[in-house]
Parts: C-alpha cells; structure tokens; sequence
C-alpha cells in the first residue's frame, strides 16, 4: 500500500462537539464531505487545499458548492492558511505527524536491527564468545566476587505525556464536572443518547453512575482533559452499548427502589390538584396511604380492606 493511501480515522470523531454540530446542522451529509476534504488533504503534499478549488470537488462529490464551504468555513473542523486562500485540518495534521514519527521510529529500528545481522555475521556472537563469557563467570565464582551488576535506567514518560497522566488522575472528576457545566453540550449529548426527557430528570444519578463507573474500571487516567471527558462520556450513554445498557439496569433498580420506599406507590395523584386516588375512585385526604393494590377504601369504616 502506498503511504499516500490512508490516514487514521478517530472512532470516536462523532462525539467531538464541533461534529456533533456540523451533523445537527448538515445532517449525514455533512459528515460526508467532512471525510472526502480530509482524503482531498491526505493526497497534498503539504495538507493544505485552495479554497478556489471547492466548486470542482462539489461537482465531483454530486453535492453543492455552497455545503462544502460550510463545512469549510462555519465549524472549526479547518484552519485557514496564512496566505487566506487555502485551508488544512489541525486533526489531519496531528494524526499525519504522529504517523512521520511512528515511521522514522520505524526505520532506526530496522536500521538497529541491520547492525546486529551484520555484527552476528562478523562473528562477535559465536559460540566461542559464549563459551569465553562462561569461564570469566565460573574464575569470578571461584574468586568469591559478585557478578556486576548491570547499569538501571529510570523509564520515564515524556514530561508532557506525564503531566498529562498526572493531570487525569488528580483531576479527571474536575474535567467531567466542567464537560457537565457546557449545557449546549450537554442538551446534544442529551439528544443523541435517546433518553429524552429521563435525561434531564436523571441527570444527577447518571453523572454519579458515569464517575462510579470511570473510578471502577480504573479509567481515570484516559479522562486527561474536558474534551476527554465529553467523548467519553458521549459513549457511555450511547444507545445499545454495553454501558448505556448497564446505565438503563442501574436506573429501572433504583426506580424500583424509590418505588417500595413510597408508602402511596399503590395510588394516583393529580399532579395540578394533589388529590388522592385508586382505579379512578377518590380517597379521601384523611385516609391513610393504600396498603395494597387490592386494597379497597370502605367509607363507611373509614378504612382499607379488601
């Protein structure tokens, strides 16, 4: 495969907010030639595209012009060049610098691999070595000394790298706190998730349930910034996945719970009025909560029974 063939696609693209806006507002289509302008950028050796040359990628992608400069212009997904008449993806740029460092890495591995082949073939890793090595080791026994020991070496993160792991376990509840504070976020989060209005009632006891859950699976340290946390969390609540379903159990659980813990839970109350009532006959304001669903008011008694 040619290296001007692929790029690396972020699975969780769709959570970011500035796509999760551009889908709001373009719908699929949107995200579409999202997609196609990253592989038009891919093919250029800078990563850059003339702006002058959206018409023709409209007329290639059978979309119009005027969409594509959307996408261009009012999202954020593309940062204008210096010249104002071309533009670039800061995403494409990341993933293609990590990809040129994963490469160089690469090829001084292969080069470390070349000097040992060649090191083996010149015959410094014969068995004659080994058996020189084994004798040196048997006379330093025998003289009672001690194998040297070999020099240690601290492994340590890069400083940015560790101060970002750092960050994420002192403060990765800060930045989800802070994720839950962006209300236009968090109503599209709300939207995408399906739950509708249970979202915004539940709201405190599935913030809990998502904290519960990142401190149980040992997740802090992937929760390294807000943006961190709003993707994350995106997929925590999405519909049909293993957590969203886990969400829904927790929550049928305690409203079960609230359920047995409320003594008029075999009632029905008017919302507007407050007045009491059982398969649509009234109970009066003085009488005590129904014991059971069998349970019928006896007026005359002025008590339950069945």
């Amino acid at each position: 495969m040619k290296n001007d063939q692929y790029f690396r696609l972020n699975a969780t693209m769709m959570a970011n907010d500035s796509i999760l806006t551009l889908i709001e507002e373009l719908g699929m289509e949107g995200y579409g030639i999202y997609i196609a302008l990253l592989g038009e950028l891919r093919q250029r050796d800078d990563y850059t595209c003339a702006a002058s040359s959206l018409p023709a990628l409209a007329r290639r992608w059978n979309t119009g012009v005027e969409t594509v400069r959307q996408v261009v212009n009012n999202f954020g997904l593309f940062v204008p060049g210096t010249d104002n008449i071309s533009f670039s993806s800061s995403y494409l740029n990341e993933v293609m610098r990590r990809l040129e460092e994963k490469r160089r890495q690469g090829a001084t591995g292969r080069s470390v691999r070349t000097v040992t082949a060649q090191r083996a073939a010149n015959g410094r890793f014969t068995a004659a070595n080994r058996t020189e090595e084994k004798s040196i080791a048997e006379k330093r026994e025998k003289r009672g000394e001690e194998e040297p020991t070999p020099a240690s070496y601290d492994l340590e993160l890069p400083p940015l790298q560790a101060q970002r792991s750092a960050n994420s376990v002192n403060h990765w509840e800060q930045y989800i706190d802070e994720a839950f504070a962006d209300r236009s976020w968090l109503e599209v989060a709300a939207m995408h998730s399906g739950m509708g209005l249970r979202f915004a009632e539940r709201l405190p006891e599935i913030t809990a349930f998502f904290k519960q859950h990142v401190r149980t699976y040992g997740k802090e340290a992937t929760v390294g910034t807000t943006e961190d946390a709003k993707c994350y969390f995106s997929n925590f609540v999405r519909p049909a996945s293993p957590t969203r379903k886990a969400l829904d159990a927790e929550l049928a659980r305690t409203d079960c719970k609230h359920r047995e813990e409320n003594p008029y839970r075999y009632e029905e109350r008017d919302p507007a009025t407050g007045l009491r009532s059982y398969c649509g006959l009234p109970i009066p304001n003085e009488a005590p909560p129904r014991p059971n669903a069998c349970a019928v008011w006896d007026g005359a008694r002025r008590q339950w029974g069945r």
